[in-house]
């Protein structure tokens, strides 16, 4: 038995790793980087990570290296070398894409924290790919926020070390990754060594059983999805395994047929009924004509239908029913075949159906429409109300989640908390690290509330456990947890600010962040926070 190698893709851009013409510098940027992450990860052990990259590249060509499609194949992790120069390679965008594509069978999260962010020069976070704004990343050099004309000094420039800094975050970085690369090999545990094929026998072939796809728990949400014409078939199969792989009910059945008569309506609307928002594909075809000369074509009636729901939807609620439109800008026939003309996805939408003001209309490719519609139906998501237990006088169980270095703030807190009727959970420190993993992920699965403890742990360890409660299907919990908090204590800095803390930690991740920075000793009244119901059992017991 063997253990699978971990691999690593950087992506970066050619003129990244350039070095000054006349000169006796032979490494840029990128080569040093990888060599120097390389050596790091070595030192920590097993297990053994490859850092992959292509010495060769082509930069602004039009060709696309085998190679390089070969190594995003294999690649767990993706590290993206962020720079200017980065954002206009189009080739650097095809890495990106094709790693996103080839973990396409993992939610949304998952494949956003199978992604690294080196950051080689400042880019802001509104003009990066969809899949880079979750993260501040590893910066690899300094703003000068009061130098108007050297905004940034890099850590590592002119083919030599500039800062000790550089070390500093390359060692934060080399952690992370071996972290992270500890967790895929205890998912994946071990494999056998290849064996000789055995010669095939005569005889009948055989059907190879296929392990059906992972669907998550149903979460008691609809979305309608239109029923396609034929060239947006592929797209719409798509979609549906996306939705149903994150609980939510495809309206209509995707196995039931529309009917191809006066029925076609009722069926339409029934689903509608049931739904909270109306996703339409848009290709080039009508879709075929029901047997009644008073309904138009599938694709337009379908549009037509939701158009006259999103017009009833209450104005006042969260967010009133509304249309989600693909219509591709690029369109592919679902063989490889793309017509790279362009379209104006407002143009496509105004063949099919006039435009309301509630409509949102997109035009990206398969993959980013897909994480644009997970995004906004995870923000849609209704909040659970206190006290969501059948059972509000049960004793809960609250994880104090936090690192070694924290423990102390950790046990504060639970001094404050424990007369009340709750049970306290705690992490493990001393034992291996597989074990420690294995008791993390048990404390989550049986726990009702998870608070991160953030005291003197970086940021990095803050954020990725904040993400890590994104997703409570993905944890393999039976239900959602009854609340998701950060209680952040001291010492205080700039990133613990009320405003930092409210972007830092969006509401897809943390319910709920207490804010202990300056010190203030915690008391029961933290547990109103943290669980209100509890709090009234443990007043009511007073």
């Amino acid at each position: 038995m063997i253990a699978k190698k971990i691999s690593i893709f950087v992506s970066y851009a050619g003129l990244d790793d350039e070095v000054p013409a006349g000169t006796s510098i032979d490494k840029g940027f990128v080569t040093f980087f990888r060599e120097q992450l390389k050596f790091a990860l070595c030192q920590k052990g097993p297990p053994r990570v490859e850092v992959w990259y292509d010495k060769a590249r082509i930069e602004r060509g039009e060709q696309f290296n085998p190679k390089i499609a070969e190594g995003l194949q294999d690649a767990d992790l993706l590290v993206v070398v962020l720079s200017r120069n980065w954002l206009d390679s189009k080739n650097c965008q095809n890495e990106l894409e094709i790693f996103a594509d080839r973990w396409k069978a993992e939610s949304l999260s998952d494949r956003r924290n199978r992604i690294v962010v080196v950051g080689r020069q400042h880019i802001d976070l509104d003009k990066r790919p969809d899949l880079l704004r979750d993260q501040v990343g590893y910066l690899f050099y300094k703003r000068n926020k009061d130098d108007k004309i050297l905004e940034e000094q890099p850590f590592y420039d002119f083919g030599k070390v500039q800062s000790d800094d550089y070390y500093t975050t390359l060692a934060l970085l080399s952690e992370y990754i071996w972290r992270r690369a500890k967790e895929f090999q205890l998912n994946i545990g071990e494999i056998k060594e290849p064996e000789e094929p055995a010669a095939p026998e005569a005889g009948p072939a055989k059907l190879v059983e296929v392990a059906p796809a992972t669907v998550s728990p149903p979460n008691g949400r609809s979305v309608f999805l239109s029923k396609p014409a034929d060239d947006m078939r592929p797209a719409y199969e798509r979609l549906v395994k996306e939705l149903q792989g994150k609980g939510f009910s495809v309206e209509p059945d995707p196995d039931a047929e529309m009917p191809r008569n006066s029925g076609a309506l009722a069926f339409i609307e029934e689903a509608l009924a049931k739904s909270e928002a109306a996703v339409h594909l848009l290709g080039e075809k009508p879709g075929f004509a029901p047997d009644d000369a008073n309904l138009d074509r599938i694709v337009k009636l379908q549009l037509t239908c939701a158009a006259k729901r999103a017009e009833a939807a209450d104005p006042n609620a969260a967010l009133p029913f509304h249309r989600i439109i693909w219509a591709p800008k690029i369109l592919d026939d679902g063989v490889g075949n793309a017509d790279d003309r362009g379209r104006d996805p407002f143009a496509v939408l105004a063949r099919f159906d006039r435009q309301l003001p509630s409509d949102k209309i997109v035009g990206s490719v398969l993959t980013h429409f897909a994480e644009f519609l997970l995004q906004r139906l995870a923000i849609a998501a209704p909040q659970r109300p206190a006290g969501w237990h059948s059972n509000p006088e049960a004793v809960k169980r609250i994880y104090l989640y936090h690192t070694e270095s924290d423990s102390e703030f950790a046990f504060k807190l639970a001094d404050a908390l424990h007369p009340s009727a709750v049970e306290l959970i705690f992490p493990a420190f001393d034992g291996d690290d597989n074990g420690k993993l294995r008791i993390h992920r048990q404390n989550l699965d049986d726990c009702d509330v998870v608070a991160v403890c953030w005291a003197s742990a970086n940021e990095v360890w803050a954020k990725g456990a904040a993400q890590e409660l994104s997703e409570w299907e993905r944890l393999r919990r039976k239900q959602p947890f009854s609340r998701r908090a950060v209680v952040a204590g001291p010492p205080p800095n700039n990133r613990k600010s009320k405003r930092a803390l409210s972007y830092i930690f969006p509401p897809t991740q943390i319910d709920v962040v207490v804010d202990l920075v300056n010190g203030t000793e915690p008391t029961i009244d933290v547990l109103r926070e943290l669980d209100p119901d509890a709090a009234s059992v443990a007043r009511a017991a007073q």
